[in-house]
């Protein structure tokens, strides 16, 4: 992760809970875990930190995500409401493997 991307991470952390009302909390699963996360064209570390424990605090309205992994793209725009909590599914499937498989020397 770099410099960037972990300062927004914990610049994010710190805006859990009571300090951050109408907020919407998202969470990945991704069959990438190491695909790097961007929202609305800012860097935010990999999809794996958002799949556990941790969310995604975004504020109300529509949202860009864009997962890269090995070449592969994946982006969906997403509206979110105050208060929101759901989960997003990235699959990057058979075109994600198959361009991790051609990153090998």
């Amino acid at each position: 992760m770099t410099l960037r991307a972990a300062l927004v991470a914990a610049l994010l952390a710190s805006c859990a809970g009571p300090a951050a009302p109408g907020r919407a909390k998202v969470a990945l699963r991704c069959d990438e875990p190491d695909a790097e996360l961007t929202v609305d064209g800012v860097p935010h570390g990999d999809a794996k930190e958002y799949a556990g424990p941790h969310r995604l605090l975004l504020a109300p309205g529509v949202h860009v995500l864009v997962l890269r992994s090995h070449g592969a793209v994946q982006s969906r725009s997403i509206s979110v409401g105050p208060q929101d909590n759901l989960t997003l599914n990235i699959a990057f499937g058979a075109a994600g493997r198959a361009a991790s498989q051609g990153d090998s020397p």
